[in-house]
């Protein structure tokens, strides 16, 4: 879906002229909207650039996101534009091999036109061979690359970036190539002259830096073209509704996006709210048990020491008893003995047993 808002959006041929002359041509009128014409972006095909029939063609499906063909009276050269959402590290051999793909379509183009036509009868054997008449020429090939990132580029702006360091003596030798790059956080929006290229490059950029102020004093009065929006839209993947302006076609940017800020603040609030809860109730349950836990130790060592005192007295009590019982019979006993009783006596006569009786005939003095 983010492809086709941007290829719609670029198809329009005065916003693809502003675009290539405020950027590539740094603000010189040299592509002329009046003289573009769509052109295919099928660059899908063979690239063998041999003759023989017997040669295997490797084969590519390509397709560019727009193409144009600029006019300069019967000859015209070929523009190219890829859209770019993040950093590619290989671009600038993707762009190179991109304008090699137009290249080598339109040469296989102008070998089968002269085998069709017999443009090769009478020539030369090198002409012959190459299927190329030494007076064919290419149409030049020029492709912008545009960037539409938050973050700066970080990736390499051609061939030479990509390749490993190389003796000095050999670098002015090195068939380099340089992409055309053009970043919209840093493109300045007062290079264009076409109203709606200039509101892309400029509400993209403050909706990165967050300028609602900015955003206040240029587009609270001002309308946009509806294209626009959905551009601005579809790259900062801010999902602002659309409200329609006075115009037909035309949408009130500054009133969607303080929509979509309240939206914002009304969602985050609410999810803010549930997760308050969650953390709340979580960290209540734990408080509560934590509560809970000293609570009942702190009871359970009341109840504890209540019951142990209890147990304690009772014990002590019995204990007691059975000590001031055994003392009574310590005192018959030792009383019978001395007058002349014997220990077999004492126990037929109490029923105390007869060994507590002898151990306590033992203690006795008479």
């Amino acid at each position: 879906e983010k492809d086709i808002v941007l290829k719609e959006f670029w198809r329009d041929n005065e916003r693809f002229a502003d675009l290539f002359n405020g950027t590539l041509f740094h603000g010189r009128k040299i592509v002329d909207a009046g003289l573009l014409e769509e052109a295919d972006t099928d660059v899908s095909g063979g690239t063998s650039m041999e003759v023989s029939t017997k040669a295997k063609q490797r084969g590519y499906k390509r397709n560019r996101d727009v193409v144009k063909k600029l006019y300069r009276g019967s000859e015209f050269v070929l523009l190219g534009l890829e859209d770019q959402a993040n950093v590619h590290y290989g671009m600038p051999l993707r762009s190179m091999g991109y304008d090699f793909l137009n290249y080598t379509k339109e040469y296989n183009a102008i070998k089968r036109k002269n085998k069709r036509e017999k443009n090769l009868r009478g020539k030369n054997r090198d002409e012959y061979l190459s299927g190329f008449l030494k007076s064919d020429r290419l149409h030049p090939v020029f492709t912008l690359v545009v960037y539409y990132g938050e973050s700066p580029w970080d990736g390499p702006n051609s061939l030479r970036d990509m390749v490993i360091d190389m003796p000095e003596e050999m670098k002015e030798y090195f068939n380099d190539y340089r992409m055309n790059l053009v970043q919209i956080i840093n493109s300045d929006p007062k290079a264009f002259k076409n109203p709606d290229v200039a509101a892309v490059f400029d509400l993209i950029q403050l909706i990165y830096r967050k300028d609602k102020k900015q955003m206040e004093e240029k587009y609270s009065q001002k309308g946009i073209d509806r294209e626009v929006f959905e551009v601005v839209k579809t790259i900062t993947a801010v999902d602002i509704k659309e409200v329609s302006g006075k115009e037909r076609g035309e949408v009130k940017m500054w009133t969607a996006l303080k929509e979509w800020q309240q939206e914002s603040y009304e969602s985050g609030k609410k999810a803010g709210e549930r997760v308050g809860y969650e953390s709340g109730k979580k960290a209540g349950e734990r408080a509560g048990y934590e509560s809970g836990k000293k609570a009942g130790e702190r009871a359970g060592y009341e109840s504890g020491k209540k019951a142990g005192e209890r147990a304690g007295y009772e014990s002590g009590k019995k204990a007691g008893y059975l000590s001031g019982e055994q003392e009574t019979r310590r005192q018959l006993i030792t009383q019978m003995l001395k007058n002349q009783w014997s220990a077999e006596a004492i126990h037929e006569a109490t029923a105390i047993p007869l060994e507590e009786i002898k151990k306590v005939q033992e203690t006795v003095c008479f």
